[in-house]
């Protein structure tokens, strides 16, 4: 923490984005959340429509089986980066030299590489006793591409943060982009034309993996004369260390369930609850394009100690977040039967109640993460270790408790839970470190999302224009209690005027002037 916190951070000139004008901060701020959601956007519908060409010819039981062994590959890339997922981008937007830069860079690639080894090396040592409690056929075949899997998990997700670090959200943009347009063509291959079942899907997630994270690596900028530092890296380890017990807290509230699902239903209760997850684990991928841009600009304003244009962009940024996940939330619950109908199949129909309640657990989680995010940017990782290890608690036992009651349906309401649990305790370390984050801010359009959907209950809404009537009364509600203000759309439609006619001089920005909204 103290290569942000120390006694040189208000001397020293952080790389980006200091030197600029506030109006032209906050429009690189809107430039990299706009190219990175606009990229995520588009993989969005890719990998929506990859899904469902893939559950509309597989079983459950395949699909399922894929879907878990996916998860735990990713599991084993993050325990296994021994927090570093924050902690590259967070040291490189905090240097103060382009030497250091260097060094920060070329230290975590290789340790990454190194770490990569290791686990191969112990997991392939493991697997002899590890192969009697495989009892799927299916599995065991696939679990030989895992290594690969992991690989490519580990690596991408390495290089993806350090163009993170350095501010380089356009080329994130275009690695995320490929890998889903890529995954949707070779799936189309390898399932529709060779007829490969999941094997088929294993493939063209592998291949487009490659060829994706490959580009990322070649996007990184070339780092002459950096070399590996044990001091930094023992700093980034300092650093990372509660964010690697975080992020096992964290796999037990959002992916222990998909294990214990498969444990208590089988690979097909598995499917069915992917299926419900696919549409809120999209739409989080935009939220992620929020956060790459988010986490590097709170920890610069920290570091250089604009307490005030930090609170403002705090609670902006959670204001907002919770309007538009709040919306999704709402629309799930008005029009969940016929989006999963039309998008999965009749086949799905049973994980709709699950589909509403992971869309409201959407909106609680983009919140929470943002203040957890924001804790994490100011130096404070022991406090969003204990969050998520009382919210893990929770999460755990509302599953073990809700699973066998309410089947997949129990794990989408042991996520609200969770988070419920959270975001209090966020905003209780938030608050002693001087930074109030506005509650009425986030909380007045889930409030106003509870009233429309009483009065969905009340009326037994059936009928369309009802429906739509009570979207129009959300809207107008959020108007009225100035969740939606003119400012927010003379501010949005200023900077977005500005982006425009950056994009037309190719990308080559200069400073705006604008009002300090955020």
């Amino acid at each position: 923490m103290s290569h942000v916190h120390n006694s040189k951070s208000q001397q020293e000139k952080p790389n980006t984005p200091q030197k600029a004008s506030d109006g032209f901060m906050f429009s690189r701020f809107l430039g990299g959340a706009f190219s990175l959601g606009l990229a995520n956007l588009l993989s969005t519908f890719l990998g929506l429509a990859t899904i469902i060409f893939v559950v509309r010819k597989l079983v459950p039981d395949d699909f399922g089986v894929f879907v878990l062994l996916q998860v735990g590959a990713s599991f084993l890339a993050e325990v296994s980066a021994f927090g570093q997922t924050l902690a590259i981008p967070k040291f490189i937007a905090s240097a103060s030299e382009k030497q250091t830069q260097s060094d920060l860079i070329q230290t975590v690639i290789y340790f990454r590489i190194l770490t990569v080894v290791f686990v191969i090396i112990v997991a392939l040592a493991l697997s002899p006793f590890l192969d009697p409690f495989i009892k799927s056929p299916l599995l065991r075949s696939l679990l030989i591409y895992a290594p690969l899997l992991f690989v490519f998990e580990s690596l991408g997700k390495t290089f993806t943060c350090v163009l993170q670090g350095l501010f380089h959200f356009g080329e994130i943009a275009i690695s995320n982009f490929l890998a889903s347009f890529l995954n949707l063509v070779f799936t189309a291959i390898f399932v529709l034309l060779l007829n490969q079942g999941v094997f088929g899907v294993m493939y063209a997630k592998l291949l487009s993996s490659l060829i994706a994270y490959a580009y990322a690596y070649f996007l990184i900028p070339s780092q002459k004369g950096g070399k590996f530092h044990m001091r930094l890296l023992k700093q980034m380890l300092t650093f990372g260390f509660p964010l690697q017990f975080q992020y096992i807290l964290d796999f037990s509230y959002s992916r222990l369930d998909t294990f214990l699902i498969g444990a208590l239903l089988g690979p097909a209760g598995v499917a069915y609850y992917a299926v419900a997850q696919k549409i809120p684990q999209s739409l989080g991928g935009l939220y992620e394009a929020f956060l790459s841009v988010y986490l590097p600009f709170f920890a610069n304003l920290s570091a250089r100690g604009e307490d005030k244009k930090l609170i403002n962009l705090l609670n902006n940024s959670t204001r907002w977040l919770a309007l538009v996940t709040i919306s999704g939330a709402l629309a799930a619950l008005l029009f969940g039967r016929e989006i999963i109908e039309f998008l999965f199949s009749q086949n799905y129909l049973p994980c709709v109640p699950a589909f509403i309640l992971l869309m409201i657990g959407w909106n609680l989680n983009s919140v929470e993460n943002t203040l957890g995010y924001s804790l994490v940017a100011i130096g404070e990782t022991n406090k969003t270790l204990t969050v998520n290890a009382i919210r893990a608690v929770f999460s755990l036992l509302a599953n073990l408790l809700f699973i066998p009651l309410l089947g997949f349906n129990g794990a989408a309401l042991a996520k609200v839970i969770g988070n419920m649990v959270a975001i209090p305790l966020d905003i209780l370390f938030l608050y002693r470190k001087k930074i109030m984050a506005g509650i009425l801010d986030f909380l007045k359009p889930i409030l106003i999302f509870g009233a429309c959907a009483m009065v969905f209950l009340l009326l037994g809404a059936s009928l369309v224009w009802i429906k739509i009537g009570i979207m129009f009364l959300f809207a107008a509600l959020c108007v009225l209690t100035s969740v939606i203000t003119i400012k927010d759309f003379t501010f949005i439609l200023w900077q977005f005027n500005a982006l425009f006619f950056q994009m037309l001089r190719k990308f080559q920005p200069e400073p705006v002037a604008s009002e300090d909204h955020y």
